[in-house]
């Protein structure tokens, strides 16, 4: 529109220039004053047209600035969903070994209790009895090893049942 209004008064300016030179002298005031409103309406159409181009140049501005605000949006958005597929990962990893590991406190659990239910079945002797009815020296000795063997076999899993509960409580805690 500014556009259209400077081509407008410079074909004006040209019309002025190539008209014959009026013979007149009010005439010639005449066209002098037009001549002088024309390079005013110039001069404003002028500046009209420098504030409309900084004002574009402003609002380009804004919308740069929202483009890359929205840029960074995206990208805290990306990190934050790497970051929630990470958590959940780790939570399944986690929910799996709390799973095995009360899975393996269960076993250990169960095989104390049938070894204490089978002690109190027996009775306290049924250890001194099975060295004693051994038919040879060598057997008794290989009856205490078992039995020794044995006992250590309970003690570490009694260990390992501790151990294992210790695990459990940081898995969770985690």
């Amino acid at each position: 529109m500014v556009n259209k209004k400077i081509y407008i008064v410079i074909i004006l300016l040209f019309l002025i220039n190539f008209t014959p030179r009026l013979q007149q002298g009010g005439e010639i005031d005449t066209r002098k004053n037009e001549l002088s409103s024309l390079r005013s309406e110039i001069l404003r159409l002028e500046s009209d047209l420098l504030e409309k181009t900084k004002s574009e140049r402003e609002s380009f501005n804004v919308i740069d600035n929202f483009n890359k605000q929205n840029f960074l949006l995206n990208r805290i958005i990306g990190t934050l969903r790497t970051e929630e597929r990470e958590k959940d990962r780790l939570i399944r990893q986690y929910e799996k070994r709390i799973k095995d590991t009360e899975s393996t406190i269960e076993n250990l659990k169960e095989n104390y209790a049938n070894y204490v239910v089978t002690i109190y079945k027996q009775g306290t002797g049924y250890e001194l009895n099975f060295l004693l009815n051994a038919e040879s020296f060598n057997q008794a000795f290989l009856r205490y090893q078992y039995l020794r063997r044995f006992s250590e076999q309970r003690k570490k899993d009694i260990d390992k049942l501790n151990s294992t509960i210790a695990e459990l409580e940081t898995i969770k805690k985690s």
